[in-house]
């Protein structure tokens, strides 16, 4: 099969395989390598091999008594994770990676074996593999990207391992490293911290969500990034600072299609801090606001039943409270923006609005 045609296949099977015909393989062993790609996919999309496990394994191994070239048999192996991560088997796919990663280190195939080692790690939940991985390969660059990429996953795997003051560290020591790549830095910091609060660290979270507010231009602050902060302070019982990061996001985006939440939640908050009036405009901004989504009901029913009593707690004479009014709970349930999903955080239950 000519390279042309090996070309061919590439295109018309949608494959995005390694270069077989690479500068580093022997012209008389690239038939080899065609061969193992003609029998185990024959001509499928790359996401669906012709072959079973049993016969790839059989075909690979023959391939690797076939040739003698360190590239080619780092390329055999390479296939043969890839072949065993579309088939969904990760812990082979990794053993084959970490086969080229230590065997063949000056192979055009370890970079992608390194990688492969690392985001296999991350997947699998091996975190003192991802973090040993992660060492040794930053140790072995100088590229910029790698770097950046690489100490987020080292700090990731810290986190993980339960250092969260060295997780914070490693982040924070990049951006003294690079100032000019800060906003892809704070960037990832912003999602440790995001997952931090997942993972219920709640101390780890906000220190690292406020260093990434404190370093952020006021005008680049995100709406994901205000929204989590008032999340984590009412997680961590600051609800000042829960109303303060609600507010900011409503000055900074005023088209948020999402306002309704941050509007509710002020409601909530501020009525605990027994701010009524404040309480009463967010609650009527709730009431008025042309949201349409799942949920948005539930928000207007609250809202109204809030608005009651406000104006039962403002106007005593006027508006009492009387054993007609249907009882109900408060439902405290605020919806923060972290992304695209939205994050349903308890504040407090807070007493019967009503008594029958």
């Amino acid at each position: 099969m000519s390279m042309n045609v090996l070309g061919a296949i590439f295109i018309l099977t949608g494959m995005l395989l390694p270069c077989v015909y690479a500068e580093d393989i022997p012209q008389e062993e690239i038939p080899i390598l065609e061969s193992v790609l003609a029998k185990i996919w024959g001509g499928r999309s790359w996401d669906s091999p012709a072959s079973n496990p049993e016969e790839a394994v059989l075909i690979f191994d023959e391939a690797l008594e076939a040739v003698m070239s360190d590239a080619s048999k780092a390329t055999i192996w390479e296939l043969r994770a890839d072949y065993f991560r579309v088939m969904g088997n990760q812990v082979e796919s990794m053993r084959a990676s970490k086969l080229i990663y230590e065997s063949f280190p000056t192979s055009s195939r370890a970079l992608n074996a390194a990688n492969e080692l690392v985001d296999g790690a991350r997947k699998l939940g091996d975190f003192t593999g991802l973090l040993k991985t992660a060492v040794e390969q930053i140790e072995k660059t100088n590229d910029t990207t790698k770097i950046i990429h690489l100490t987020n996953e080292i700090a990731f795997a810290r986190f993980k391992l339960g250092e969260a003051d060295a997780a914070l560290a490693e982040m924070l020591s990049l951006l003294d490293r690079f100032p000019e790549h800060s906003e892809e830095i704070l960037l990832n910091l912003h999602n440790l911290g995001v997952g931090a609060i997942s993972s219920g660290d709640y101390v780890f979270a906000r220190n690292a969500l406020q260093k990434v507010y404190s370093q952020t231009a006021p005008k680049r602050r995100s709406s994901h990034l205000l929204a989590n902060l008032a999340n984590i302070a009412l997680l961590t019982g600051r609800r000042e600072e829960a109303v303060k990061f609600h507010l900011e996001s409503l000055e900074r985006f005023p088209n948020d299609p999402r306002r309704i939440s941050h509007e509710f939640s002020l409601g909530v908050l501020l009525f605990d801090l027994e701010n009524l009036q404040r309480a009463k405009n967010h609650f009527q901004a709730v009431i008025h606001s042309p949201a349409q989504f799942e949920g948005v009901e539930k928000y207007r029913e609250v809202a109204r039943t809030s608005l009651r009593e406000i104006e039962a707690k403002l106007n005593p004479v006027i508006t009492p409270l009387t054993k007609n009014v249907e009882a109900s709970n408060r439902l405290p349930w605020l919806l923060f923006l972290n992304g695209t999903v939205f994050v349903v955080v308890a504040l407090v239950m807070l007493r019967k609005l009503y008594q029958k």
